[in-house]
């Protein structure tokens, strides 16, 4: 059980990865929705391998938090990213 949760977590990381490795050579950007479109695919690779937050009573709820998660901090450390300090 623990080798599909695995992958899921490394397919979603690697996917995210390549995509923000790719916006940042190309320099120009990719558009926002094809960015988030790619994000949710992601989270949804991770949430599907079996990876999901378990405090709400209702699995959908349970999924949607899990995938709000992902997407949300994946865009926080983006903004980071743009900052220079």
């Amino acid at each position: 059980m623990a080798l599909p949760r695995l992958a899921g977590l490394l397919l979603g990381g690697t996917l995210m990865f390549i995509l923000g490795l790719f916006d940042d050579i190309r320099g120009v950007g990719f558009s926002y929705k094809l960015k988030f479109a790619v994000q949710i695919f992601a989270a949804g690779l991770v949430v599907i391998s079996g990876t999901r937050l378990d405090f709400l009573l209702h699995p959908a709820l349970n999924i949607f938090v899990t995938m709000l998660w992902i997407v949300g901090i994946t865009n926080s450390f983006n903004l980071l990213d743009n900052m220079d300090g």
